[in-house]
């Protein structure tokens, strides 16, 4: 089952700016370092602004979970990118009374100004998102019938696609 969720406002956007560029690539970096579990997956395509979701859930097709995970994906995307800024004002700190003080500085408010850059990018890109849930829910399993048959406690076929029929209702 595949549902489409979003955008919520999709004039809101302007394409080409470097500040959605920067975001779409920050996010790319995110999202793709988010490891597979073993029941879904998470890809994001940053030129159509499209996050999608693969793999088996119990809440397939729900709207709550899939805006939940986009909006986790942009809150992780905040943070992942203030930690470059916090690392440099560590060493900032550090390096204060040295030579080193006033070129971290310099490089603290480059880094500053990036980020409050991307984050409007972000922003942007939050609301104009695009959802594909192509989750489906699990299957319940039915091997051990298969073996139940093979063993002789299932005794005809006609017994045996009858419960395997009632377990996938």
């Amino acid at each position: 089952m595949t549902e489409e969720f979003g955008p919520l406002d999709a004039d809101s956007r302007d394409v080409g700016s470097l500040s959605d560029r920067v975001s779409g690539w920050l996010l790319w970096i995110v999202v793709s370092a988010v490891p597979d579990q073993e029941t879904s997956s998470l890809s994001y395509d940053m030129q159509h602004n499209r996050l999608s979701l693969h793999g088996e859930s119990e809440r397939a097709g729900s709207a709550y979970r899939v805006g939940r995970i986009a909006a986790l994906t942009e809150i992780l995307t905040v943070l992942v990118s203030l930690v470059p800024f916090l690392i440099v004002g560590v060493a900032h700190s550090a390096a204060m009374g040295t030579v080193l003080e006033w070129p971290l500085l310099a490089v603290l408010a480059a880094m500053g100004s990036g980020i409050i850059f991307a984050f409007g990018g972000i922003s942007d890109r939050a609301t104009a998102m695009t959802v594909y849930d192509h989750t489906t829910e699990p299957t319940p399993e039915t091997d051990d019938l298969a073996q139940q048959y093979v063993d002789g406690e299932i005794e005809s076929v006609d017994e045996l696609e009858t419960k395997a029929e009632a377990r996938l209702e």
